[in-house]
Order: structure tokens, then sequence, then C-alpha cells
């Protein structure tokens, strides 16, 4: 039973045999034009490489540094959803309002370097004023001063009259939430590939920026039998990480993922896709605000003295 890992955040595809039987085998253009439209918070992705062979726009937040925002910069971050590091340099990432049309013109951030597989690429765009949360280490820094409730963005390369569009987004979010791409079916639920080309592929939430060197600190999953030791008939497949406190999940011949507990029943060829994630706890810490008040009356409820603090 080969390996093939995916390098993908502690993930491992099994080739699962069946000693007596074969391996199974493994598994026009449009734009939407959005001049004078109003949209509630939401989501427009109107055309990308719907068959995961192309590199996305993952994420899209404008609110950086706005009211009540925590994040200081906009944002925007690509994902790589194939199993090959992705040369992006001379690819450009531009931004128009929703009210506006995407040009060469409308502003934009020029890209170098590379994606690698499953992994992301983070471009940081203008800061506003307030904020208090820096991003992680950008992979590269533009100057795109971005909507905070909404606007265009698309993921281009070549220039000129060849210019090609990869992706394009547009979106309607608030200073303090972001489109982020869903998981696709059956990849990992930590991933965000999923491209129907519908405004389905996203969900508005708290804006997560993730950078290239970012990784779920779990290990591998590995199984047991080991490779090339499997015996005839029925076969019972253990999973498991070697990182404490994982959690190991299992999808089989394409099946959702879901949260291993015990060994898998294999009769018949099958492929089984596993992956180990760890959940990070914070935990917050309350400092008390000491009120002094008079010893000779009791203050009235509304006025005596709270806990309060920060985490």
């Amino acid at each position: 039973m080969p390996y093939t890992s995916n390098y993908f955040k502690g993930e491992v595809q099994l080739d699962c045999y069946n000693a007596r039987k074969k391996k199974v085998d493994q598994s026009d253009f449009g734009l939407c034009m959005m001049i004078g439209l109003v949209l509630p918070y939401g989501v427009n992705s109107t055309y990308a490489a719907t068959d995961g062979s192309q590199v996305v726009i993952s994420q899209v937040y404008g609110g950086g540094g706005n009211l009540n925002a925590v994040l200081k910069n906009d944002f925007i971050e690509l994902y790589n959803p194939t199993d090959t590091t992705i040369d992006i340099t001379g690819w450009r990432v531009r931004y128009a309002a929703s009210s506006g049309t995407i040009s060469e013109t409308s502003g934009s951030t020029a890209l170098t370097g590379t994606i690698k597989a499953k992994g992301y690429y983070l471009i940081q765009e203008a800061a506003g004023t307030g904020g208090t949360a820096s991003l992680p280490a950008p992979d590269k820094i533009g100057t795109i001063a971005m909507g905070g409730t909404g606007g265009k963005v698309d993921l281009v390369r070549g220039t000129g009259g060849s210019v090609e569009v990869l992706d394009f987004v547009a979106y309607a979010t608030s200073n303090t939430t972001a489109a982020i791409r869903k998981a696709a079916p059956g990849a990992h639920p930590d991933s965000r590939g999923f491209d129907s080309n519908s405004d389905s592929d996203f969900r508005v939430d708290t804006p997560d920026p993730r950078n290239s060197s970012y990784v779920v600190r779990a290990a591998a999953v590995t199984a047991a039998p080991a490779p090339n030791a499997w015996p005839a008939g029925t076969l019972s497949v253990s999973l498991e990480s070697a990182t404490a406190g994982s959690t190991v999940y299992a999808s089989v011949n394409g099946a959702e993922y879901a949260q291993y507990s015990s060994p898998l029943t294999i009769q018949v060829p099958s492929t089984i896709r596993a992956y180990a994630a760890r959940r990070i706890t914070r935990t917050a810490t309350y400092q008390p605000l000491i009120t002094r008040y008079s010893r000779r009356r009791m203050l009235p409820r509304r006025e005596r003295p709270r806990m309060a603090g920060t985490c």
C-alpha cells in the first residue's frame, strides 16, 4: 500500500489495495457587472477554474483600519488547490469599487514568486487609521485602498490586449467581516478551494488571513497495516497521528470527511484520505479594576464596582 503525501497540512492520501483485486482508480467566459447594484453581505464569484486546476482568490477583506476593525490593513488572499507549485510572477490582482469597472488603472498589485501546492499567498494592501493588529507576514505588499463594505477583485495574467482573467470576486462585507472561500467537497475542510462560480463558494466571517507559511500543527496521518503488508480478504485499517491532542479525520472513496474513532473495515478496493488537526485553545486573563468608594454608604446597584478586562 503506497502512501502518496499531498504535502498538505498534515494530510496523507492512502491508496488501499485488496491483495486479491486490482487497485481502484482514483479518483465561455462570463462577467457579472454590478454597476449601481447594492448587495446584502455576501459574495458573487463569477468565474474561475471549477475543476480545481488553478489558483483562486480565497479571501478578500477591505475593512482594515476602519471603524471597529481589529486588523490594520486590507488584504487579498490566494490559494493553490492543485498538487503542483505554481509560479505567479507577472500576475496581478486588481480592484475596483462596487460601482466601478476593473481596469489596468483602477488599482493593481503585481505579484512575484510561487504558491506551493495546497498553499496560500497573502497580499497586504492599504492601511486605515485604526485597527490594533498587523497581518501575518505578507508575501506581497500593495497599496490598494479597498472598500470596507464592498468592491470587486480579480486575478489576472498577461498585459495589454492579452489579459487573462483567472478569477473574479465581487464582495459585500463590513469593516469586521471578510469574504472567505469554502472548502471544496471531499477536500480538507480547512482548505479554501471550493469553486462553482457562484456566491455559494464563499462565506462571510471574521477575517482569517493566511500566508505562505500557514500550516496545521499536526503530524501526517499514518496507517496500519504498514505499506506492502496487506493480508488477503477483509482489511481493518487503523489511522493515527503522532501529534498529541490531534484529531484524525478520514474520507473513504470520496465521501465527506468524518472524525475517525475506530479502525476502518475495507472489503473492496478503496481510497482513503485522512488528515490530523489540533485545536489550539487560548486562555483569556481578566484583571479586575479597583474602584474606591465610601465606607459609610452603600452605592446604588448601578454604581457598584464591576469586574472588567480584556482578552
